[in-house]
This record gives C-alpha cells, sequence and structure tokens, in this order.
C-alpha cells in the first residue's frame, strides 16, 4: 500500500470520528432540554378549570424576617426585643373583660325602687317589724331576719357601720316588699331609729321559718362538736372541720349580720346553727357544743 493510499485511510477515519463525536453532544443537549421544559404544555381541559378558581393575592412579605412577623401565633423578634404571652399568640383579643366593680351603695340608690320613707339615726337601727320573720337586705347585703333585730331576746339593734344613705329592703313571700331608707349621720337626734312597721300582705303563701338564734359574738366562734372531724360550712362555703377553731384558733365571723352555719359528717345527722354578730353582742366569743346524733 501506497504513503497516499495510508493518508486517504486515516482522513476518512477522523471523519467518522467527528461525527460520532457531533452526534454524542447532540443527544447530550436533547436530554438535559426534555428534564427541565422552559414552557410546559398544559393540557386544555386542565387549564379551563384553574381559570374558573380565582388567584390569591402574593402575601406582602418582602423577606425572611417579614415571613417570621406574619407567622400566626409565633413570637416576633427585633434586635434583642422578644415578645411573648397572650398578646404575641393572638389570645388577647379573645379574653374577656375583667368583671365590673361593685358599684357604692350611692350609686345603687339611683336605680333603685323609690323608698316608702326616709329615716334618720346616729348608729343603730331596731326592726320592730311585723311580721319578724321578715328578711332583711342593708345596701343589698342579707344580715338576718327582723327578729334577729328587734332588740328582745337575744336580739341586737343593728349597727351602721358606715355614715350616709343606706337602702334597706325587708321582704317576705306573700307580703310586699318594704323599701326604707336610713340616713346614719352624726348630728341625727336619736342614737338608734325604731323601724316598726307592717308588711301588707298580698296572699298566702308558705315560707321557710327562720329559726332563733343559737349564739351571738362579736366575731369569734368556738367549736366543740362531737365528731371533732365534722365539717362547718355556710351556704357552699366550707371552713373546715370543727376540731380547727377551738379556743386557740377561733372561727371569726364577720358583722353585722346573722350566720347560718351547717355541721355535718358522714353518718350523722345534720344540724343548723345561727350566730349573730353584731358590735353591741355583749359576748366576745360564742361557744358551740354540739353532738351530732347518729342516723
Amino acid at each position: 500500500m501506497t504513503p497516499g493510499s495510508r493518508l486517504g485511510r486515516f482522513e476518512i477515519l477522523l471523519g467518522i470520528a467527528a461525527l460520532i463525536l457531533a452526534a454524542a453532544i447532540l443527544i447530550v443537549i436533547r436530554r438535559r432540554t426534555a428534564v427541565a421544559p422552559e414552557s410546559p404544555v398544559v393540557p386544555t381541559a386542565v387549564a379551563t378549570v384553574a381559570a374558573s378558581f380565582p388567584t390569591a393575592a402574593p402575601l406582602p412579605t418582602r423577606g425572611p424576617r417579614e415571613a417570621a412577623d406574619a407567622s400566626v401565633g409565633a413570637p416576633r423578634m427585633g434586635g434583642d426585643r422578644r415578645e411573648t404571652g397572650p398578646t404575641a399568640s393572638g389570645l388577647a383579643a379573645r379574653a374577656e373583660p375583667p368583671p365590673p366593680a361593685p358599684e357604692p351603695p350611692e350609686a345603687a340608690l339611683s336605680h333603685a325602687p323609690p323608698a316608702a320613707r326616709v329615716v334618720q339615726t346616729r348608729r343603730f337601727a331596731k326592726f320592730s317589724v311585723s311580721p319578724d320573720q321578715a328578711r332583711i337586705f342593708v345596701d343589698g347585703r342579707y344580715v338576718g331576719v327582723a327578729d334577729d333585730w328587734d332588740g328582745h331576746g337575744g336580739g341586737k339593734t343593728l349597727e351602721l357601720v358606715r355614715d350616709g344613705t343606706h337602702r334597706v329592703r325587708l321582704e317576705l313571700p306573700g307580703y310586699r316588699t318594704l323599701n326604707l331608707e336610713i340616713v346614719a349621720k352624726p348630728d341625727a337626734s336619736d342614737e338608734t331609729v325604731d323601724i316598726g312597721d307592717d308588711l301588707e300582705r298580698e296572699s298566702k303563701v308558705d315560707f321557710p321559718k327562720i329559726p332563733k338564734l343559737d349564739d351571738r359574738t362579736v366575731g369569734p366562734v368556738e367549736f366543740l362538736v362531737d365528731p371533732p372531724d365534722a365539717q362547718v360550712s355556710e351556704g357552699r362555703r366550707v371552713f373546715g372541720a370543727a376540731s380547727s377553731f377551738g379556743p386557740g384558733s377561733p372561727l371569726r365571723l364577720s358583722g353585722p349580720m346573722a350566720h347560718d352555719l351547717t355541721l355535718s359528717a358522714p353518718g350523722r345527722r345534720t344540724k343548723k346553727i345561727r350566730i349573730l354578730v353584731a358590735s353591741n353582742a355583749e359576748r366576745e366569743v360564742a361557744k358551740v357544743k354540739v353532738e351530732l346524733k347518729r342516723q
């Protein structure tokens, strides 16, 4: 074989290799284009359905910090300042407002029923009311029945501990409610005003009769009860075991008021005790000595 023919054959092989290389490069380019197409084709039916729904507007956040601030319930950071608690979590808007403060007695007078009459006293009120079971409320607070504050048979006169106008309500089922105003003032002519009104009967209605007082005190009450673990309560309020209120640690009740206490223990009959608390009780300590009977 001559040198010329050898050179021609080499040139042919070189051309074939160049063609193969170009084809390989073209195949690679086509594959990359197929994996990440620049403009995907959306089927006509899908595009029609998507167009029927409104497009949500993008959130007005400009970066990671603004996006963190827009997160619901997430604490927000600003330098070294950190917001925590109900305000940061959005709970403050759902919190109920605090209950309104109780109105003073003077404010309550503005929307109370008109008083039948107005009386004055320097300090005390005596209730010689008929019926003597009439329930007495002073400035909206229950203080007992008329029999507790008639000044006879263990009852005392009711002290008005604050100068000014007091709204007094006497009521009893079957009788017309009596509304009075008692003005306590240092220059009143009488130390004690006597309320001797008769409640007007409207109908015959049965009502629970409140028993006589068991004792009276200026505040402290001592208990000697069998069994010692009997519970002392008043309404829904439980004070504790009777043995907790001995001579060294008596139960202290507020006044002026008649307290209706309950003594109870498992397997024993419940006992009701009525204690009058008044500044003029003439007894420093009331002493309750009771044995609860077995059921």
